[in-house]
């Protein structure tokens, strides 16, 4: 008897990333604080800081770049198994609320303009991921819920028919 895998390991995965990618965030606030250096020294330790935030924010994309693989597989491995009931997901709404605030946060701050490409660039893969974990969220909602019977008076026989007719005038116009 073979076990199955878990489809995402949420206990490795993103909450180190959301915390890296809102540390950066707060960080934007210091470099924006050396925009007009006065000396020579702090010229010097502003474009230190800039490129450490570049090469942070380059770090987090490609990380983030990965997670958004894993999700897509996760996507894919879901819909080819049709269960998306696991235990799995049971901490996917928290995980979506999460990065849903690190987009907003990305989204409010103001980055230095030596770096406003590389947090465009992060944001954009930052909203990718969000939408492979809505994906995950709604068929692990769409498994778990159960739907309401609507008992209905609709006379089948009619319906058919209508949907008969709807798709031989279809063929027609098309």
């Amino acid at each position: 008897m073979s076990v199955r895998r878990p489809i995402v390991d949420y206990r490795n995965i993103s909450m180190q990333m959301l915390f890296s990618a809102m540390a950066l965030v707060g960080n934007y606030a210091e470099a924006a604080n050396h925009v007009k250096p006065v000396s020579q020294f702090e010229t010097a330790c502003n474009y230190a800081s800039l490129v450490k935030i570049r090469e942070t924010l380059i770090q987090l994309t490609i990380g983030w770049r990965e997670l958004d693989v894993i999700f897509s597989e996760a996507v894919r491995t879901t819909l080819k198994r049709g269960d998306a009931s696991r235990q799995d997901f049971a901490r996917i709404t928290e995980l979506v609320h999460a990065v849903r605030g690190l987009e907003s946060a990305l989204a409010t701050s103001t980055p230095p303009s030596d770096v406003a490409s590389a947090h465009t660039a992060f944001r954009r893969v930052v909203a990718g991921v969000r939408g492979r974990l809505v994906q995950l969220e709604n068929l692990h909602k769409q498994a778990v819920t159960a739907h309401a019977y609507v008992d209905t008076g609709i006379n089948f026989e009619g319906l058919k028919a209508l949907a008969d007719h709807t798709s031989a005038r279809m063929a027609i116009i098309a």
